[in-house]
């Protein structure tokens, strides 16, 4: 999978990638040290959390949970806001459909 996390951050913020830091147990420096890994890992594939709890001697498991809530509130931004959220009002009914594929509530 290809994620840009650099794009991710930029879409959320500095405050909402924090809070997300915070969900987690992280504070705000090793929230940043963990995107700094992240945006240089991603693009390997593999295990990108190992050589990220490797990097930053967070856990793995801390380092996964992070990642997937960023992802997701990643998709939620943009489901919520934006061209794909102006797509999916335009469509309808048709675009309530997709954004319930697709986790928009």
């Amino acid at each position: 999978m290809n994620i840009d996390v650099n794009k991710i951050v930029e879409a959320l913020g500095d405050q909402a990638v924090s809070q997300v830091g915070e969900s987690v147990g992280l504070d705000g420096e090793s929230t940043s040290r963990v995107v700094k890994s992240l945006a240089a890992h991603m693009k390997e594939g593999g295990n990108v959390a190992q050589r990220v709890a490797a990097d930053t001697e967070i856990r793995e498991e801390i380092i996964s949970q992070f990642t997937d809530k960023l992802v997701e509130a990643g998709k939620d931004k943009l489901l919520a806001e934006g061209p794909v959220a102006d797509a999916l009002k335009a469509a309808g009914p048709v675009g309530g459909l997709v954004g319930k594929l697709f986790g928009k509530k």
